[in-house]
């Protein structure tokens, strides 16, 4: 039996184009590469609390909650067509995350995982885990910058402490809501 995937259909428009009459669910990976969905546009946010508190956006499906789990989705066909976003936290970790996620998508970009996202919010920051590891070369200077920093302060920003106006403001910067 497969692990179940959580996910939201952040536009209201298709869950009748999709035939899913709810906003949130969780499938069965296999059930997610039979399917096919066109015209989408995927975020991946590590926290689930982060995933729910998403604002809508059109022809947009959320994953959360998943942390290094969102390997599993590397099965799912349709998503390397798709537009793609991740946002974890700010620490060793949601950066290898990232790197990992890259290796296989190479143009997923983030959201809120920069160094100027971590000198904003670094009074929100906590103890990281102290790990040293190498800056993954997936990473843009910004994002390998923040990695850095965050290993030799030992920080993690974990991205529920990130306002939701701060999240807003990052996807309008994108063009994702509008």
């Amino acid at each position: 039996m497969s692990e179940h995937i959580r996910l939201r259909l952040l536009d209201p428009a298709l869950h009748n184009r999709l035939g899913i009459q709810c906003t949130e669910l969780s499938l069965p990976v296999s059930v997610l590469q039979r399917s096919r969905v066109d015209d989408i546009r995927v975020i991946f946010v590590e926290n689930k609390v982060n995933w729910l508190t998403l604002p809508n956006m059109a022809n947009t499906i959320a994953f959360g909650g998943m942390g290094r789990g969102v390997a599993q989705l590397f099965a799912v066909d349709w998503i390397a067509d798709a537009p793609r976003i991740y946002w974890g936290d700010i620490d060793a970790e949601g950066f290898e995350i990232l790197d990992m996620v890259r290796r296989q998508w190479p143009e997923t970009a983030s959201i809120l995982m920069d160094h100027a996202t971590l000198e904003t919010f670094q009074k929100l920051a906590i103890g990281g885990t102290g790990r040293m590891v190498p800056i993954p070369e997936t990473l843009l200077d910004t994002e390998a910058k923040a990695m850095e920093t965050c290993m030799k302060s030992n920080l993690r920003l974990e991205q529920e402490h990130i306002p939701l106006t701060a999240v807003i403001a990052a996807l309008n910067a994108i063009g994702w809501l509008g």
